[in-house]
């Protein structure tokens, strides 16, 4: 396995998803990261419907920062004290992309009945999987 992927999606108005993301050091360098963040935007946009995905990056982590402009994300703004992350509160920076297909698109999902859950990609070009009792509309 080289890393693994993963966004928490709120349906209803929101129509918007939190990316996290985990590689490690011995598979980076090769791509697979960008390949399976691609394929869980691909996803989130296509049959989740969300409108908006965002990530929350700690400024120094610079082989992050430079994937998710790879990705087409763009920087949002800035959350000081966002995490805390190893006895201490870390800034974040946020960075976004939405979906250029959907501005016309009503919110799917809305009202009492709206999900939250999360979908992962585990190994590179491994299908999607949903839990936390979550689903795909």
């Amino acid at each position: 396995m080289a890393g693994s992927t993963s966004t928490t999606s709120v349906r209803g108005t929101l129509q918007s998803g939190t990316l996290g993301y985990t590689a490690y050091a011995s598979t980076t360098g090769h791509g697979y990261m960008t390949e399976g963040l691609g394929l869980l935007i691909q996803h989130a946009f296509g049959e989740l419907g969300l409108h908006r995905l965002e990530a929350n990056i700690q400024p120094d982590n610079t082989p992050s920062l430079a994937l998710v402009k790879r990705l087409g994300f763009e920087r949002e703004g800035y959350s000081t004290a966002f995490q805390f992350i190893n006895g201490e509160w870390r800034d974040h920076e946020r960075w976004v992309r939405a979906d250029p297909t959907d501005r016309a698109r009503v919110p799917v999902g809305s009202g009492p009945g709206a999900r939250l859950g999360w979908w992962s990609v585990g190994e590179v070009g491994a299908e999607l999987r949903c839990a936390g009792g979550g689903d795909s509309r």
